[in-house]
């Protein structure tokens, strides 16, 4: 015989497909740029959106195409974007930059593909979360390729980058430049190309004026003015190395490819930067030690806001990475090595150590830097097979570099306030992850 089952009636709150989870993170009004749909995504934009008005959020947030209606400044700045890649290149290549339309690639941030950079729209949630405001004064005292303090420029707030190597220092110079520059500025460079060539290949010497401001005695016919150099000079090293991994193409096939890659991404920069009303703020690059700051004159108590990145040194090796560059710079590289965090030993068990040591001094400086109760944040990953390779008897916790950093950060005198984990995507075969580690000082 049958038994009868009594149907339990449902809570109303079971409901399928209820719109809960917006609703509970985000205001009415608010829209999201969109792809903007990993975890580490959602926790940045959840906390611009509950740290910043709704007018600031439309002025400099960095995950919100609109609000109450408005289009954000960071929509409007990504709605039209210089050529990033070629027309012969990669399917892959091509679906990469435009998946990350809204991360990296507007202003002068494609500039140089330079590894293990910033996304510049990561950069600028943190510097909203951290409660910079326009006039404060952000540090990165290693800088790379300049990421951090060109995106801070761009939001009205100065900026203070130091990297051991000359190439960041120029790279982080050009790009910030490229910025500030008016529309048609370049519009002589597309017309003499291979001048510029012929001058930075050193094959004619008597353009050794090409870069000087004109003067009434002068009759030369092709004059830039001297601030110029730097921005041309990464174009001419871009070109270099992308005919590097070119085996059929040469500089000289290169150069003006790059050139009109440089050329678009400032004239479409500038028409932007009129439209929506940007004002660049200064932003200075020092070739100095992230291990003493006071080298590069950096008063006690004086820095309102660090955001940092250490060199992955067990998954980069910077200096044989940069190594054409340096060179055509004239850089003593076995130097320079001896002054970069992480690669001044041998073997990886050596760096691994160095790294540490290091990072113990660069944290002492953070905190004598920064002024009271105000944030530090690095961005810190592990590349944990190698370094298990190396170092076999160490646990996972003596490897993570996170914990390491952490514990070292808390006898300085900083408190970890959070720690989110963002996935990475470069070189994801060698580290899946870093932390956004946000260190609050006390």
């Amino acid at each position: 015989m049958a038994h009868a089952t009594a149907t339990v009636p449902r809570p109303e709150t079971n409901k399928p497909f209820k719109p809960g989870l917006f609703k509970e993170m985000f205001p009415d009004g608010y829209e999201l740029l969109v792809g903007t749909s990993q975890i580490y995504e959602l926790q940045l934009a959840y906390e611009e959106s509950r740290l910043l008005t709704p007018e600031e959020l439309i002025r400099q947030g960095a995950y919100f195409a609109r609000v109450n209606g408005t289009p954000t400044n960071h929509l409007r700045m990504c709605g039209v974007v210089p050529v990033q890649v070629d027309e012969d290149a990669s399917a892959r290549r091509k679906s990469f930059f435009q998946a990350n339309l809204f991360k990296t690639g507007y202003a002068t941030h494609g500039l140089f593909p330079y590894r293990g950079k910033f996304h510049p729209q990561m950069v600028k949630a943190i510097i909203n979360i951290i409660g910079l405001r326009p006039g404060d004064t952000l540090l990165d005292p290693m800088s790379g390729s300049g990421t951090a303090c060109v995106e801070a420029a761009l939001m009205g707030i100065v900026s203070l980058g130091i990297d051991a190597s000359p190439f960041c220092c120029l790279m982080g110079r050009a790009k910030y430049f490229g910025t500030t520059l008016d529309v048609g500025a370049l519009d002589e460079c597309v017309k003499h190309p291979e001048k510029l060539l012929n001058y930075f290949d050193g094959v004619d010497g008597s353009q050794h004026d090409l870069f000087r401001k004109p003067t009434k005695r002068s009759k030369a016919p092709f004059k830039i003015a001297a601030e110029l150099e730097e921005l041309l000079k990464l174009c001419y090293l871009d070109a270099v190395g992308y005919a590097r991994r070119r085996v059929r193409k040469s500089v000289g096939d290169l150069f003006e490819v790059v050139l009109s890659r440089y050329v678009g991404a400032v004239a479409t920069f500038a028409k932007v930067r009129e439209e929506i009303g940007i004002v660049p703020a200064e932003a200075r690059f020092i070739q100095g030690d992230a291990c003493d700051l006071k080298s590069a004159g950096i008063s006690d108590n004086s820095i309102d806001g660090i955001l940092t990145s250490p060199p992955y040194s067990f998954a980069i090796d910077y200096v044989d990475n940069d190594s054409t560059q340096l060179e055509y710079m004239g850089v003593n590289t076995a130097k320079l090595r001896q002054k970069m965090i992480g690669l001044k030993c041998d073997g990886l068990e050596a760096r691994f150590d160095s790294y540490l040591h290091d990072m113990d001094k660069v944290l002492r400086e953070a905190h004598r830097v920064l002024r009271p109760a105000r944030f530090c944040v690095i961005v810190v990953g592990t590349n944990s097979n190698q370094l298990k390779r190396a170092m076999g008897t160490a646990s996972e916790t003596d490897l993570a570099l996170d914990l390491r950093v952490s514990d070292i950060a808390k006898r300085h005198g900083f408190s970890l306030e959070a720690d989110i984990i963002h996935p990475i995507e470069g070189i994801h075969n060698i580290m899946r992850d870093e932390h956004i580690l946000f260190y609050q000082k006390h």
